[in-house]
């Protein structure tokens, strides 16, 4: 009996071969196919004129800096008018403001030079390129042999990427930097990869654990790379906007009846605060809960640290579960960890980060998502390639 039993289980490795590779190869062929048609319904959203929400929230307040001066820039009211001028000949959209730090304003002021049809074209150009150098930095921060270089492809087949596109978002920029910190740190340049990490800062809520790894790699040269690059920013933008400029937009952010049911920096959205919301907490309880999961997260980050690599995808995966407010399009972070996972195993961490990404448009997809990749980082060893080039630095 014992004998038929092994005849009978010898064809199993050779039936899970091949269908491994049957599916990896058609999920390969998915994921391209996805990152082709992502552009391509990009730029037939430009040809209709009805370019992204964000992208508009931007546009306008880049047209006030230029217009009206940096005194307007967060003025509610300059913000309506001048959204309504310039969104009007794309079919009129719902006003959302631009919430984003002063100095990201500064970065795409440029964009008010330009026809909005040509600046969503633009932008859009901008973000495709920062995309896929993201997505390189992040394999040649990595031990990708060339058998595993295929998650790179299925990284840009990700859904939320394309969201972001369409949406004229700012998150393959916050991509881009996190990508560049870690392929710095893990060179040993720790000090410029801190002043990378302060980019990270376009949208903090994305950033919010990962500011923090200077100080569980105890690297005195990243957090003074983080320092100088946040007192950087902060004084370009005190030095433009000045200080009332500054307090209007905190105002802008943190009061919710500025813009009732568009201004709410804070909705619940996909977050976890969502179900806390939904069952009547009061705030201080949500935001309360939220800082507890958040230490959890750093306190085991600094009990059991290990390379940056792994870090990294701990933190960015952390910082979409602790975060108060989580759109589609922020999940695209989720490459990043799902890159540095894959590139330590092809089989169950791959599957894992599929499965469990697959179900991104419910609320809960996006929580079993950064649960998975979080466990599986914690779980698996460390890669030896990385983790030489962090002793090193």
């Amino acid at each position: 009996r014992r004998g038929r039993r092994q005849v009978l289980a010898q064809p199993i490795p050779a039936i899970r071969a091949w269908l491994a590779r049957r599916l990896t190869v058609a999920w390969l062929l998915f994921s391209a196919s996805l990152a082709v048609l992502g552009p391509l319904f990009w730029l037939f959203t430009a040809a209709r004129g009805i370019g992204g929400l964000d992208f508009i929230a931007f546009y306008t307040s880049s047209k006030v800096l230029l217009e009206r001066g940096p005194a307007h820039v967060f003025d509610t009211q300059a913000e309506v008018a001048t959204q309504i001028a310039v969104a009007q000949p794309w079919g009129g959209q719902p006003f959302l403001p631009d919430l984003y730090p002063p100095f990201w304003v500064l970065a795409h002021a440029w964009l008010a030079l330009l026809p909005i049809r040509w600046a969503y074209l633009a932008w859009g150009g901008l973000t495709i390129a920062a995309s896929i150098a993201a997505l390189f930095l992040i394999a040649g921060s990595l031990p990708l042999g060339a058998r595993r270089r295929w998650v790179i492809v299925v990284a840009a087949g990700f859904l939320p990427l394309t969201v972001n596109l369409v949406q004229g978002q700012s998150v393959a920029f916050v991509i881009l930097a996190m990508a560049l910190a870690l392929r710095l740190w893990t060179a040993g340049r720790d000090g410029l990869a801190g002043l990378a990490l302060g980019l990270v800062l376009i949208k903090p809520q994305l950033g919010v654990l990962l500011v923090a790894l200077p100080v569980v790699h105890r690297s005195g040269r990243a957090l003074t790379g983080l320092v100088v690059s946040v007192l950087a920013l902060a004084g370009v933008s005190l030095a433009v906007f000045g200080v009332s400029g500054l307090v209007a937009w905190v105002h802008l952010v943190t009061d919710q009846a500025v813009v009732p049911g568009a201004g709410a920096a804070y909705r619940p959205w996909l977050s976890l605060r969502g179900p806390l919301a939904a069952a009547g907490m009061p705030d201080w309880v949500q935001y309360g809960l939220l800082l507890s999961a958040a230490g959890a997260l750093l306190v085991a980050l600094l009990w059991r640290p290990g390379d940056i690599g792994r870090d990294f995808a701990i933190a960015t995966a952390g910082a979409l579960l602790v975060t108060p407010h989580v759109n589609i399009h922020d999940l695209a972070v989720l490459v990043l960890p799902g890159v540095v996972l894959a590139s330590r195993s092809m089989g169950v961490v791959a599957a894992a980060y599929v499965g469990a990404t697959a179900a991104i448009w419910l609320a809960p997809g996006a929580w079993l998502a950064s649960l998975a990749l979080i466990w599986l980082a914690l779980s698996r060893p460390d890669s030896p390639q990385v983790s030489e080039a962090a002793r090193g630095a």
